[in-house]
């Protein structure tokens, strides 16, 4: 398996546990905080977290670049850190801005919210990275030549 076809698998994963902890918000707003932590909450919040935590590899490969095997192997061995210190950051920003605004379980749940969105967002973004280039890793760029509305490629 290439490098590139993990970043591929990898940003779906990220992606789609983001999206997997929307849904556990989704769940608790649903039910008006009388789901929290049990059934289909604690199941998006558990395929969630495995599923950016694969994806943190892909930004693990990604930042490791061309490099050499091992660096990949540490890059990729030390990338989920990135989602424990990411949610610890964006948990630790969010529940002082939400205070006691809202229901009382959304302080708990607002840092879950945009740790998701932010997944998911890291997500798309690999992806978009993953497929701009060609095999051979060159970005191709469509140009419109000056005044003659016809575009043209490098």
């Amino acid at each position: 398996m290439t490098r590139k076809h993990w970043v591929h698998i990898g940003s779906i994963a990220a992606a789609l546990g983001g999206l997997s902890w929307l849904a556990k918000v989704a769940v608790i707003i649903a039910t008006d905080g009388k789901v929290n932590d049990e059934g289909a909450a604690a199941f998006f919040y558990l395929l969630g977290v495995a599923l950016m935590a694969i994806g943190s590899t892909a930004v693990g490969s990604q930042l490791a670049g061309g490099r050499s095997w091992w660096v990949l192997a540490v890059a990729v061995a030390l990338s989920p850190i990135l989602l424990v210190v990411s949610f610890a950051i964006l948990d630790g920003v969010t529940k002082p801005l939400v205070g006691d605004r809202g229901p009382t379980y959304w302080g708990d749940e607002a840092g879950i919210l945009v740790t998701g969105v932010v997944w998911l967002m890291i997500g798309v973004g690999l992806f978009w990275i993953a497929h701009r280039t060609d095999g051979g890793g060159a970005i191709v760029h469509v140009r419109q030549a000056a005044g003659s509305g016809k575009m043209m490629t490098p």
